[in-house]
């Protein structure tokens, strides 16, 4: 299994999305309110990083959900062309 890069691709591990908020013992909506934002909220990486340790053996450092969190706020940035 390759390291998810994004939020997105770090979500689509769970199938279906309703296991992820089980795991992290948050209700559903909190979750697809991440789904659909593509953001996890800081204060609950840590709870996502063991969910992902622990269901998937999945090794995701604290700096990794840094980085996705850099990215989606550059995507989330308008570009200035697509401000003027």
């Amino acid at each position: 299994m390759s390291t998810p890069q994004t939020f997105p691709e770090l979500l689509a591990l769970w199938k279906p999305l309703n296991r992820l908020a089980d795991d992290v013992g948050l209700p559903e909506q909190t979750v697809y309110g991440w789904k659909k934002r593509g953001f996890i909220d800081l204060p609950h990486w840590e709870p996502v990083i063991l969910a992902a340790r622990k269901r998937h053996r999945l090794r995701l450092p604290m700096s990794a959900l840094h980085k996705m969190a850099l990215a989606a706020l550059k995507e989330r940035q308008p570009r200035k062309q697509d401000a003027a």
